[in-house]
C-alpha cells in the first residue's frame, strides 16, 4: 500500500492541496501571494502551518506504516501464506436484451494483469 505525500487543508480563506515531495513550500507560498489567494502578512504563518501539516501527515503514514509491519509480525504463518496465495477476479457481466448500446462511447481497454503483494514492501 502507497503512503500519500500530498494533503488537502484549509488555512483561513485558502484551500489547496500540498505535495512535500514536489513542492517547494516557498515557490508555493510565493504563487499564492502572487495570485493574491494568500495575503502577503499571513505568509509566514501559512508557512508554519503547511510545515505543521506535513510534520502530523508524516506522522501519521509513519504510524500507519508501523502498525502495517506490527500486523504482518504477529500473523500466524498460515495466514501469511493465505495471503501470499491470494488471487483476485474481476468478473464483467454479459450484456442482456435489455442492455442500452455503449459500444459508441466505450474506450477500448487492453487486458492488463494486475497483482497486488501485501507483503511488497516488507520482508517477513
Amino acid at each position: 500500500m502507497g503512503f500519500s505525500s500530498s494533503f488537502d487543508f484549509l488555512f483561513v480563506q485558502v484551500v489547496c492541496e500540498f505535495d512535500w515531495e514536489f513542492d517547494e513550500l516557498q515557490e508555493f507560498v510565493d504563487k499564492l501571494v502572487e495570485e493574491e489567494a494568500l495575503p502577503a502578512e499571513q505568509a509566514d504563518e501559512f508557512k508554519e502551518y503547511v510545515k505543521e501539516q506535513v510534520r502530523a501527515a508524516k506522522k501519521a503514514n509513519r504510524e500507519a506504516k508501523d502498525a502495517r509491519k506490527k500486523a504482518i509480525e504477529e500473523m500466524s504463518e498460515d495466514t501469511k501464506q493465505a495471503f501470499q496465495k491470494m488471487k483476485f477476479y474481476k468478473f464483467y457481466p454479459q450484456p442482456s436484451p435489455d442492455t442500452p448500446d455503449v459500444s459508441g462511447v466505450q474506450v477500448k481497454q487492453k487486458a492488463q494483469k494486475s497483482t497486488f503483494n501485501l507483503f511488497k514492501s516488507v520482508s517477513v
